[in-house]
């Protein structure tokens, strides 16, 4: 047995030494793009197979490595060999994690024993990804569904639920988490602030079809994220934890860091001129504001005086002012959007959708992954193109997973919601807040996701359930805030 002061200081090595070896993993891809495939697949194979072994003695810093990194390095971030995914540094080190994760789950029988009994929706879980299975079955691109499924479905969201439903019985980890994601979120901010007084992302030489997008006079900053609307996905999903955190008694400095964090993610939404996650975060301020007031009749009258002057307020922007008009006229007046623009383009994917799901597809969909290869083609603004993004996640799995495997998908929704309220309701203190905070999260992550598709976008997918494993092990949270830091298992 290790006294505390030894293990904090073991665990402190050992995570500079991931570092490191995270710098030697992203020298060795420089490396490779340079032609020197020898050397680097030399220095790439010991560097990975330390992160195993370091994952393998630490997984719950691995995890939590697994996050920050996810968060700072895009997946787009890489090199590409054909046929394979995508391979750079967040991939790398999380194929590392989850290697070293799976040798404990043999070697350590208790870990897999103790999981399996514990872990939240396992049947309809396993319901999905069979259903998934089958739609790559039939599916027109076969191969990119069974990456699909395995990569996106399996490894980076529902094994990474797996993991984290476990590790978060063990007191401390959340905490250690939290501050992982909180400080590669300030990071995130940052970058978003420099990108916006440079008015360029020296990021997008990663992205060769995209460029500097302007909307209503501002650039609209993508930060570390592949697009802005990813980014403002990204604030929704962390946004209610920064309250949750603001709002808890703590130390002044404590408190101070949380005031400014929660301001440099409002300004960082702004900056994204994103709408829809706008929304989503107004609502989610808009759930905190109710929640606190809900028992006081007095503040209830002042909250529904304030959201009519609001509204008031809304209205004289919308007709008064151009750039206000033209941001939200597309929710006002539907009908009337112009052919050319991105909310238009939403309405001809649901139209689209519903066409070609008029078929056998209709049952198992035509595969995971496959709408940008089903060639789904389409006339408007004057011209007959083909379809690549589905922008509207719910018509996107109803057009590859079919029938089955979007219910099953809107059934996982529903019973996570369901959870939710069961927490707000028979839970009490910090416990309830941080229940709300995550609801509010997944709520937020849900209605957004009606005008993108952000679930499989990692690591917004990933994020979205790491809320969803806090809601179910709320309890043993509540109990780690009450107990002596202890051993990790």
């Amino acid at each position: 047995m290790i006294n505390t002061h030894s293990e904090t200081r073991l665990q402190t090595g050992i995570g500079a030494l991931g570092v490191a070896l995270f710098v030697f993993l992203l020298g060795s891809a420089s490396w490779f793009l340079a032609r020197q495939e020898l050397l680097v697949l030399g220095i790439g194979a010991a560097t990975f197979a330390l992160v195993v072994l370091f994952c393998y003695l630490r997984p719950q810093l691995g995890m939590v490595f697994v996050v920050f990194f996810s968060i700072l390095f895009s997946l787009d971030i890489a090199i590409t060999i054909e046929p394979l995914p995508r391979i750079g540094p967040t991939r790398g080190f999380m194929g590392a994690f989850v290697i070293a994760a799976i040798l404990r789950i043999l070697f350590h029988g208790r870990l897999a024993d103790e999981a399996r009994a514990q872990f939240p929706l396992i049947k309809l879980i396993t319901l999905y990804v069979l259903s998934n299975f089958i739609s790559t079955v039939v599916s027109v691109a076969p191969l990119t569904s069974f990456y699909a499924v395995v990569g996106r479905e399996i490894i980076e969201q529902f094994f990474l639920f797996f993991l984290l439903t476990y590790f978060l019985q063990a007191p401390g980890f959340w905490g250690r988490l939290k501050t992982g994601i909180y400080a590669a979120t300030l990071v995130v901010c940052l970058y978003a602030f420099v990108e916006e007084a440079i008015g360029m992302n020296p990021l997008l030489v990663f992205y060769p079809d995209a460029w500097p997008d302007v909307r209503a006079g501002i650039l609209r900053v993508r930060s570390t994220f592949f697009h802005p609307i990813a980014l403002g996905c990204y604030i929704n999903l962390i946004f209610p934890l920064v309250v949750t955190d603001l709002l808890r008694p703590s130390t002044t400095p404590r408190r101070m860091f949380f005031v400014m964090l929660a301001f440099f993610l409002l300004i960082t939404s702004f900056l994204t001129v994103s709408r829809v996650p706008w929304i989503c975060l107004f609502l989610e301020i808009l759930v905190f504001v109710v929640w606190f007031v809900r028992h006081d009749l007095r503040r209830v009258t002042m909250l529904l005086s304030v959201v009519v002057l609001g509204m008031l307020a809304v209205v004289l922007a919308y007709n008064l002012n151009a750039t206000v008009n033209n941001l939200f006229s597309p929710f006002v007046a539907p009908t009337r959007v112009e052919e050319g623009s991105t909310s238009y383009y939403r309405w001809v994917v649901v139209e689209a959708v519903w066409d070609r799901v008029q078929s056998p597809r209709m049952i198992f969909g035509y595969g995971p992954n496959s709408f940008n290869e089903a060639e789904v083609e389409v006339t408007y603004d004057n011209v007959t193109r083909i379809l690549y993004e589905p922008d509207l996640h719910y018509a996107r799995i109803v057009f590859e997973l079919g029938i089955v495997g979007s219910t099953l998908f809107l059934l996982l929704l529903g019973l996570t919601l369901h959870k939710g309220y069961c927490a707000l309701r028979d839970l009490e203190g910090e416990a309830q807040f941080l229940a709300l905070a995550c609801t509010a999260g997944i709520a937020g992550f849900i209605l957004v996701n009606f005008s993108v598709s952000m679930y499989t976008m990692y690591p917004l997918g990933m994020l979205y359930w790491l809320l969803v494993a806090v809601l179910y092990r709320l309890p043993l949270q509540e109990e780690e805030q009450h107990s002596p830091e202890a051993q990790a298992p």
